[in-house]
């Protein structure tokens, strides 16, 4: 029997990590910065990425959409703050967050753990959750997701 870990928001992924490290869960879905380490180092096996393309950090793992051909799930993390926050502020983290992805030490970082930087005006990243949750909503209506 094949077990199957779901990493929970609320413990993060090192216990998943763990597990599979032991042998006690046999795969586990998650983000590749949390174990891109291990699968360097052979300790674990890459098996499928699911981006829309191959990851730079493993650009000879097979893509998950082979299988699955309308699958692109990736995960990204950004600088939020009040809906209410005054533009000049917005446009002054917003600056200082495109100094500091833009300089090459904090790139090599980035690569180290297997992530791309998409660095743009705050306009982009607008659009950018309009398309994740346009592509989600799909996904929770046709599965009849709700919250109780």
């Amino acid at each position: 029997m094949l077990s199957l870990q779901s990493v929970s928001a609320g413990y993060g992924s090192f216990p998943a990590l763990f597990d599979v490290s032991a042998g006690r869960v046999d795969m586990m879905i998650g983000n590749l910065s949390d174990f891109l380490g291990q699968v360097k180092g052979g300790k674990l096996r890459g098996v499928a990425f699911g981006g829309d393309r191959a990851s730079p950090a493993l650009p000879d793992l097979p893509l998950i959409k082979q299988w699955l051909p309308n699958y692109s799930v990736s995960n990204w993390f950004s600088l939020v703050g009040p809906g209410h926050l005054p533009a000049h502020i917005t446009s002054a983290w917003n600056a200082a967050l495109q100094k500091a992805v833009a300089d090459p030490a904090m790139q090599a970082r980035f690569a180290d753990l297997g992530a791309e930087v998409l660095a743009g005006p705050r306009e982009r990243f607008l659009q950018e959750i309009a398309t994740y949750r346009s592509n989600w909503a799909g996904v929770v209506k046709s599965a009849n997701i709700r919250i109780d």
